[in-house]
């Protein structure tokens, strides 16, 4: 059975489960709903294929019982355009069919979404067996899904509070982390980087600085220029930062690190900690780095004064080539950057 989708409705383990019974023949539908009747189950009834796509657009059911053959749309494509609906994506489809134990049919009916056949004459023992366990799959599967969507939301809101313990530190409204979060998204579409990439660095960036946990406040905090020595110890949050976040065999974890240990990598290698240039840097850490550097220039911090976006984003061109990645920084001026200007 496919996996249900986190955003689909999951039945309360209190509530009854809802099965919906497609026919066109209203005494067929009459008869399973009688055989159904000891499971004490939430019998929907619809008359065709197109009444059963429209109940499924209004509630979840933990199991479809569907004719094959009936008006305008048969069994096959109401089960194909039901498998569309994130609300019944993985609601189980099982086909009551006249026809023979065909290997042809067969196929046909997987191959459009069904999960097994009750052949005709119905009987009530099979009918209930089946559905009680395909019921039984579907709420615990949803379940689980939920259970997993928690835990994932949760993990989630986890990397939030340690990217945002970091960057209180020196930023007293702890936005930075977000906003590059953000920005960096927009510039990672406005390149083209795959969704799902996307999705990783909406995540990860906002970890950059995490090493700065290891910052002495004395430096983090320091208003006027840093020493020779105090910059090198302020360097070291990168290198801090990676460690913190290797050896995870999760991707967004691996994002992370990458951000966190090439964040200040340049494209002609004057950059640190490994003096990376090009495309040595990942793709990640040079989009994050512009957009750190455009959100800590517009952004007041105790050793400078804000600097207007259109300035910033000046700043940012004419480092192109040199600090930044041509590409990232075009893809900047084009996007969220043009953007900025228009506000300025």
């Amino acid at each position: 059975m496919a996996a249900m989708p986190s955003d689909a409705p999951v039945p309360s383990p209190r509530a009854r489960a809802a099965v919906l019974v497609v026919d066109d023949n209203p005494s067929k539908r009459l008869a399973v709903r009688a055989m159904l009747a000891p499971l004490d189950y939430e019998v929907v009834e619809a008359e065709s294929g197109r009444a059963a796509l429209g109940a499924v657009k209004q509630q979840s059911f933990a199991a479809i019982l569907m004719d094959v053959v009936m008006p305008i749309l048969d069994g096959y494509e109401t089960a194909r355009l039901i498998r569309r609906s994130t609300m019944s994506h993985s609601t189980p489809i099982i086909f009551l069919t006249a026809f023979g134990r065909d290997e042809t049919e067969t196929a046909a009916a997987y191959a459009n979404g069904a999960v097994d056949f009750i052949f005709t004459p119905v009987l009530g023992e099979v009918l209930r067996a089946k559905v009680s366990a395909f019921v039984q799959l579907f709420t615990q599967s949803a379940e689980l899904q939920r259970s997993l969507a928690s835990i994932t939301a949760l993990n989630i809101e986890m990397l939030a509070r340690l990217a945002g313990a970091a960057e209180f530190r020196d930023d007293e409204t702890g936005l930075h982390t977000r906003r590059v979060g953000d920005l960096s998204v927009a510039i990672a579409e406005r390149m083209g980087v795959p969704e799902l990439d996307v999705g990783l660095i909406r995540l990860a960036a906002p970890l950059h600085d995490v090493g700065k946990i290891a910052v002495p406040d004395a430096i983090l905090s320091k208003p006027g220029k840093l020493t020779d020595a105090e910059f090198e110890q302020m360097k070291t949050h990168a290198t801090v930062g990676g460690q913190m976040l290797t050896g995870s065999a999760f991707a967004l974890l691996e994002v992370a690190e990458e951000i966190a240990l090439t964040h200040h990598e340049r494209w002609d290698g004057s950059g640190y900690p490994a003096g990376l240039a090009g495309e040595e840097i990942p793709i990640a850490g040079r989009i994050v780095a512009v957009a750190d550097v455009f959100d800590a220039l517009t952004h007041m911090r105790p050793y400078k004064t804000a600097w207007s976006r259109a300035d910033a984003v000046a700043e940012i061109v004419s480092h192109s080539g040199h600090h930044f990645d041509p590409s990232v920084v075009d893809a900047f001026v084009a996007g969220p950057g043009r953007e900025v200007r228009s506000l300025a």
